[in-house]
């Protein structure tokens, strides 16, 4: 037998056993009934499902750069403190797995998303400024130890900022799901709870 001849016979033999075992999930996203007649509720949730999938959606990075002072004292004689300048940056997420989306067969739907959540934060390390002074930074634990209370309290300030990106991150995933439905469904008019 050819070479051409068997890579059709295999294509074919792959495409009947795909089209075979295919889900069951292909037969609902879109139905078309009649002349441009498609059913509205299969193809709406067939989009809200793909969304769902994604599980966390990244609507937001926030990039910023902190400072913080740490300082220790012992037997009042004896000080160290470090001032640490650091970059990082935080993904702003949704949890898509949490939307609610309730339709009731027309042209409006409902949806409610959960609240953003912070994801890990970054800091970039290679681009930090550290600035250590008094007599307990010349031990190499107590700048360990100065160095880790710092970046503690940087993790902590940049929480705070990133928290007041949460209102735009909010719109953003509204912009975002809105846009993905309207690609289903153009005529459809979307309300967020």
């Amino acid at each position: 037998m050819k070479p051409g001849v068997v890579a059709v016979l295999v294509i074919g033999v792959a495409f009947g056993a795909g089209y075979l075992i295919k889900p069951d999930r292909l037969d609902e996203s879109v139905r078309q009934h009649g002349f441009f007649v498609v059913e509205r509720r299969k193809t709406l949730f067939a989009a809200v499902d793909s969304l769902r999938e994604e599980s966390r959606l990244q609507v937001l990075v926030y990039r910023g750069t902190v400072k913080v002072r740490a300082s220790k004292t012992l037997l009042w004689l004896f000080d160290g403190e470090q001032t640490l300048w650091v970059p990082a940056s935080v993904p702003l997420l949704i949890d898509l797995g949490k939307m609610v989306v309730t339709f009731d067969g027309g042209k409006i739907v409902r949806v409610k998303i959960p609240a953003p959540t912070l994801g890990d934060i970054a800091f970039q390390v290679e681009e930090a400024l550290s600035v250590r002074g008094g007599a307990l930074s010349w031990s190499q634990s107590q700048r360990d130890a100065l160095e880790k209370e710092a970046y503690a309290t940087a993790r902590t300030a940049f929480v705070v900022q990133a928290q007041g990106f949460r209102p735009f991150a909010e719109r953003q995933a509204r912009a975002v799901i809105e846009r993905q439905l309207h690609k289903t469904l153009p005529d459809l008019i979307v309300e967020f709870e």
